[in-house]
């Protein structure tokens, strides 16, 4: 009586560690989301200050954080279109 016990503590134990693990990604995709809002919001304060490599810097690192966040895409071409304007 006491052998199934234990082996049911513990498979209970071993599905409580698996399905835990399952639901870390979803809270590590969260972070990079919340990362890259925060490097997308210093990046056009540099730039609004006029620190435009600086800004291109924290877009580079949101976009390592979540490569499609649209408003890091939107305001490197932002950055982009204004920097090609200035050179013609």
């Amino acid at each position: 009586m006491k052998r199934i016990f234990k082996i049911k503590i513990l498979a209970i134990a071993v599905l409580t560690l698996i399905l835990s693990a399952c639901s870390m990604p979803a809270k590590h995709a969260q972070h990079d989301d919340m990362a890259a809002r925060i490097y997308t919001e210093l990046a056009t304060y540099y730039w609004q200050q006029g620190y435009t490599e600086i800004a291109l810097d924290r877009l580079t690192l949101a976009l390592q954080q979540t490569p499609d966040y649209p408003p890091a895409k939107g305001l490197l071409q932002k950055i982009q279109t204004q920097a090609s304007a200035k050179t013609e």
